[in-house]
C-alpha cells in the first residue's frame, strides 16, 4: 500500500508538472525521478520517447495518486499539497491531455483525480476558482469530462449551501442548458439533477426564473429530441409537489401539454401523451389535464372515423386508449365523473367489436388497468355493454387473443371483497363468473380454465392460473370448488414435472384457497387437510419414489 512517505508520489507529480508545462517528460525528468519513471515502462522500452510511453507514464502517474488518495488517512488536499500536487495542477493535466493525447484512459484517470481533490471543497470555492473546469464540463463533448462535472453538482445538490452557491453561479445556466448534450445519458444525468433542484421550494423560482426559463424553451426548438427533453423535464418539476406545479402553471411551461396534442409528428404526439399519463398519476395533475382541455382533446380521438389502414390513425387511437386506462386506474374516485361526462366506455365498444387487433389489445390492457379496482370494475359493470362484449370475446377466441381476455378476466374477478362493498364486488364478480358460463352450465368455464391451465403454451396456462386464483379469493369461489371435480384436482395433484412457475401458481391457488374466510364452512374436511398438507410441504415437493430391486435371473 502506498503511504505519504512514498517516493513514487514525488515522481507521478514530477511526470504531470512536466507533461502539463509541456515539456518531453522523461528527457525533463532527472536522478532518482527519471529512474522510477523508467521503472513504470516495460523493460523494452528503456530510452522510448513515443506518445504511447508517455501515456504510460501519465496513466500510472495518475493511478499512483487516485490510489494514494483512496486509501490515504490524509485529507486529500493536505496529502496531495505534501507532495506538490494541486487540483489546478491536475485541471492543467487535463486540459493538456485533451489538446494533445487522445486517450480516454488518460482522461479518466485525470478527471477521477481531479474529483478526488475537490471532493471536501465548497462550491463557492470550486465555483470561484475553477470556472472554467465548470463551464468545459457542462459545454464538453468528452463524456468523463462532463461525468466529473456532474459528479461535482451533484454533491453540492445535496447540501443547501452548495446548492444556494451552485445557484448564484454561472454554471447555472451552463447546466440548464446541457439537458441538450448529444450524449443521451448525460442529459439524463442533468435533468435528475434539476428535478432534485426542484424539491427544494426555496430553490424553485431560481431554477424557473425567467431566464432559465427562456433557454430551455430556447433549446426545444432545436430538433424534436431536445424538445422532448425539455417538456418532460418541465413536467417532472411540475409534478414534484403542489407548490412546484402552481409555479409552473404560473410561468407557463405547461403551456405545451395543453395545445394540440396530435401534430403532424406521431413520435412527438406519442411521447407528449406518456407524459401526460404522469399528470394523470396525481390529482393536481388530472385537475389540470381536466381544466386545460386536455381530456376532451384525447376524447375526440376516440369520435372520429378511424382508417384501419392507416397506422398513423391507429397509434393516435391506441395511445389514447393507453391514457385513459391509466387514467382511470390512477383517478379511481374520479372513475364515474369521467364515465358520465365523456361515456369513455361507450366510446370503446365500437373499437372492441370491429377494428385491428392491435387496438383491440389495448382495449383489453386498458380494462385490466382501471379494471382492476373496485370503482374501475363498478363503471363496467354498471354500463355493462363493453365488459360483456370482452367476456364474450373469451368464446371466440384464440391463441394470443385468448391469453389476453383471460389476462384481462383475472384483473376484474381479482377485485377484492372486504368492508362495506363486499357484497357488492361478491355480485359484479359473480356475474363475470356467470357470464362465462353462458348457457353452458355452470362449471363450464372452471373446465375450461383447467384445461387451459395444462396448456403447453406457458402464457395461457398463467393466465388460466391467474383467473382461476381470483375466483378462490371470493366466497362463492369456494362453492364452485366444493362443486368441481376438476378444480378440486388441479389444487391437490402434484405436478413433478411442471416448470418452476406453473408449480408457484398451483401453490397460490392452495393459500388463496386456505386464506379465503369462508373455506373452513364450505369445504369438506378431507379437502382441507390435503390443502394443509400441500401448503406446509411448500411448492416444489415431490414424493420419494420406491426403488424396485430387479431379481437377476
Amino acid at each position: 500500500m502506498m503511504t505519504s512517505n512514498d517516493p513514487s508520489l514525488q515522481t507521478a507529480t514530477a511526470v504531470l508538472q512536466a507533461y502539463a508545462a509541456g515539456h518531453d517528460v522523461r528527457r525533463h525528468l532527472h536522478g532518482q525521478a527519471r529512474a522510477d519513471a523508467d521503472g513504470m515502462l516495460p523493460d523494452d522500452q528503456p530510452d522510448d520517447h513515443s506518445e504511447h510511453a508517455v501515456e504510460q507514464l501519465l496513466h500510472k502517474s495518475l493511478l499512483a495518486w487516485r490510489f494514494a488518495l483512496s486509501n490515504s488517512q490524509q485529507k486529500p488536499l493536505d496529502l496531495a499539497a505534501a507532495h506538490g500536487l494541486t487540483p489546478q495542477l491536475a485541471i492543467h493535466v487535463l486540459s493538456a491531455v485533451s489538446a494533445r493525447l487522445d486517450s480516454i484512459a488518460v482522461t479518466q484517470a485525470a478527471c477521477i483525480l481531479i474529483d478526488l481533490l475537490l471532493a471536501q471543497t465548497p462550491f463557492a470555492d470550486i465555483s470561484a476558482s475553477f470556472e472554467g473546469l465548470l463551464q468545459a464540463g457542462l459545454t464538453s463533448h468528452v463524456v468523463p469530462v462532463n461525468k466529473l462535472v456532474l459528479d461535482i453538482i451533484r454533491r453540492a445538490v445535496s447540501s443547501d449551501e452548495d446548492l444556494r452557491a451552485l445557484l448564484a453561479s454561472s454554471a447555472m445556466i451552463y447546466l440548464v442548458s446541457a439537458i441538450a448534450a448529444d450524449n443521451g445519458e448525460i442529459a439524463k444525468t442533468v435533468s435528475d439533477i434539476l428535478c432534485q433542484i426542484a424539491r427544494r421550494p426555496w430553490a424553485l423560482s431560481d431554477l424557473l426564473s425567467d431566464k432559465h426559463i427562456e433557454e430551455l424553451q430556447s433549446l426545444a426548438e432545436q430538433n424534436l429530441v431536445v424538445q422532448l427533453r425539455v417538456y418532460e423535464l418541465f413536467a417532472h418539476i411540475s409534478l414534484s409537489s403542489p407548490e412546484a406545479f402552481a409555479l409552473a402553471e404560473r410561468t407557463g411551461v405547461l403551456a405545451p401539454f395543453t395545445q394540440g396534442i396530435f401534430t403532424a409528428d406521431i413520435f412527438e404526439s406519442l411521447n407528449v401523451i406518456e407524459m401526460l399519463i404522469k399528470f394523470a398519476e396525481s390529482d393536481i395533475g388530472y385537475e389540470f389535464l381536466e381544466k386545460m382541455g386536455v381530456l376532451d382533446q384525447l376524447f375526440k380521438v376516440l369520435q372520429r372515423s378511424v382508417d384501419q389502414t392507416d397506422v398513423t390513425q391507429r397509434l393516435e387511437v391506441c395511445a389514447a386508449i393507453k391514457f385513459w386506462g391509466f387514467l382511470l386506474f390512477h383517478q379511481p374516485s374520479h372513475a364515474d365523473e369521467i364515465q358520465n361526462k365523456f361515456d369513455l366506455l361507450g366510446a370503446l365498444q365500437p373499437f372492441l367489436e370491429d377494428s385491428h387487433e392491435d387496438v383491440k389489445d389495448v382495449i383489453l390492457v386498458a380494462v385490466s388497468n382501471f379494471g382492476s379496482t373496485l370503482d374501475g370494475l363498478r363503471i363496467l359493470y354498471k354500463q355493462r355493454i363493453l365488459l360483456d362484449t370482452v367476456l364474450d370475446k373469451y368464446k371466440r377466441s384464440v391463441g394470443d387473443v385468448r391469453v389476453s381476455v383471460l389476462r384481462a378476466v383475472s384483473c376484474l374477478v381479482s377485485v377484492e371483497s372486504r368492508g362495506q362493498h363486499a357484497e357488492e364486488t361478491e355480485r359484479m364478480t359473480r356475474y363475470i363468473y356467470d357470464h362465462l358460463n353462458g348457457d353452458r352450465g355452470q362449471k363450464a368455464i372452471v373446465k375450461d380454465l383447467v384445461h387451459n391451465s395444462k396448456s403447453s403454451i406457458e402464457e395461457l396456462a398463467i393466465a388460466a392460473y391467474a383467473v382461476l386464483d381470483g375466483i378462490l379469493s371470493h366466497a362463492w369461489g369456494m362453492d364452485v370448488l366444493a362443486g368441481s371435480l376438476d378444480l378440486t384436482d388441479l389444487l391437490i395433484e402434484r405436478q413433478p414435472n411442471a416448470l418452476k412457475i406453473i408449480k408457484e401458481w398451483k401453490f397460490s391457488l392452495v393459500k388463496t384457497t386456505l386464506a379465503n374466510p369462508v373455506a373452513s364452512n364450505r369445504l369438506g374436511g378431507l379437502l382441507l387437510e390435503k390443502l394443509r398438507a400441500y401448503s406446509a410441504q411448500g411448492p416444489y415437493y415431490a414424493e420419494a419414489q420406491p426403488l424396485v430391486a430387479m431379481e437377476s435371473g
